[in-house]
């Protein structure tokens, strides 16, 4: 198997998130499936199949948690059944909580059998983390990862960064009906602290990645947030999402 540098050199790749707003764009999974490669996130291949979402996955992006609210289980026949080509951390090997222990789980031991499992650069991923004083959700991770490298042009679709709420059905266990319910789930307000997500920091760093990043393409909802203010701060972005 050719290497992730030469597989994506030079590619058109959609990157496919959970959140609520991936329902939005028209015809967006005939648009996803239309890339050259097309990247999932954690539990993102439970999502496949719909019209919003596409039915295709090359790549997929685990932080490696088995914990469900997080990356979810890895099962090798579904890995299988959508012919994933490469399966790949986020998250810095070295990363305090990203422990090599995690390799000793049954759950994913058949990995590194079967896949050469890769992470993100370290220099990347720590960078974010310094910048934006936050645990690095996956989406941005990935997107970071992905930008590292030469291809052509990154759809995101499906990261929005808790400005809309999750898929119904990729986190059932998960009622997050409001933004309050969010909030109190994630601890960003309590615990702001770089162990915790934080929402707000990491959708600024990405603005500021999108304004000098020409390759990056946004979805319908993306495109129409990323210019008002009122989606910058947590305090003020509209319940509608939720």
């Amino acid at each position: 198997m050719s290497s992730y540098r030469d597989f994506l050199e030079n590619k058109t790749v959609a990157i496919v998130g959970p959140s609520k707003s991936l329902e939005y764009t028209e015809n967006n999974g005939e648009y996803i499936d239309s890339f050259d490669v097309v990247v999932r996130i954690n539990k993102g291949l439970d999502i496949l199949g719909k019209t919003f979402s596409g039915k295709r996955a090359d790549v997929l992006y685990n932080s490696l948690d088995l914990d469900p609210a997080s990356g979810g289980s890895i099962f090798p026949e579904s890995l299988k059944a959508h012919k994933i080509k490469f399966v790949r951390s986020p998250y810095a090997f070295s990363e305090g909580f990203h422990s090599p222990l995690v390799y000793s789980h049954p759950a994913l031991a058949f990995l590194g059998s079967t896949y050469s499992l890769e992470h993100i650069d370290p220099n990347l991923y720590f960078n974010i983390k310094k910048v934006t004083n936050s645990r690095v959700n996956s989406g941005l991770g990935a997107i970071v990862d992905l930008l590292s490298y030469n291809i052509s042009k990154l759809y995101i679709t499906g990261i929005d960064f808790y400005r809309s709420s999750y898929l119904s059905d990729y986190n059932p266990h998960k009622k997050w009906e409001t933004k309050k319910d969010t909030e109190k789930d994630l601890e960003f307000l309590v615990q702001d602290d770089d162990g915790h997500h934080h929402p707000d920091r990491q959708y600024k760093y990405f603005k500021d990645l999108f304004m000098v990043e020409d390759r990056i393409e946004l979805d319908t909802f993306m495109s129409e947030i990323i210019t008002d203010t009122k989606y910058d701060s947590w305090d003020t972005i509209p319940d509608s999402g939720y």
